[in-house]
């Protein structure tokens, strides 16, 4: 009779053992799923950049670039292909200039355009990927959005 007694008490443990890692998991998951925003935050359609004007010499590229969209840029990625066969832009020209992004400054309003700014390189470059930043407020805080959905890729000059 004893041994029965003992059986039940272990299954009774493992019962309990197990409905007290639910209840955990369950807390954590709840814990978890308020830390994981809601909505992704991203640039409205109606931004848009363009580029007004881009030359090479000696390897500085000038470049000018107008906001041809509806809301203030901030600032811009900025990259290029090595090769012709290449398809995704990977040599950053703005190299170690702040936070991976070249900020405007003034930052650029709908239907300006900049001043012509020089971006040095070392390689032969054939395009030229420009995508638009912006500083947004997002849940009371500013952050910086990339506006992939805006990027523009510009064919250079053979003399790049």
């Amino acid at each position: 009779m004893l041994k029965n007694k003992k059986a039940v008490s272990v299954v009774v443990g493992y019962v309990l053992l197990i409905a007290t890692m639910i209840a955990i998991s369950g807390i954590v998951y709840l814990w978890m799923k308020s830390y994981i925003p809601t909505e992704i935050p991203s640039c409205p359609d109606e931004t848009s950049i363009f580029v007004q004007d881009v030359f090479c010499d000696s390897g500085v590229l000038n470049l000018r670039l107008k906001n041809s969209g509806r809301f203030q840029i901030n600032g811009v990625y900025l990259k290029a292909t090595t090769s012709t066969e290449q398809e995704i832009a990977t040599l950053d020209l703005v190299g170690n200039l702040g936070a991976g992004f070249f900020k405007l400054d003034p930052p650029l309003n709908p239907g300006e355009e900049t001043l012509t700014y020089l971006f040095e390189y070392s390689q032969p470059i054939f395009k030229l990927e420009v995508t638009p930043v912006r500083f947004q407020e997002v849940n009371s805080k500013q952050q910086v959005l990339s506006c992939s959905n805006a990027k523009i890729i510009e064919t250079l000059p053979k003399s790049c």
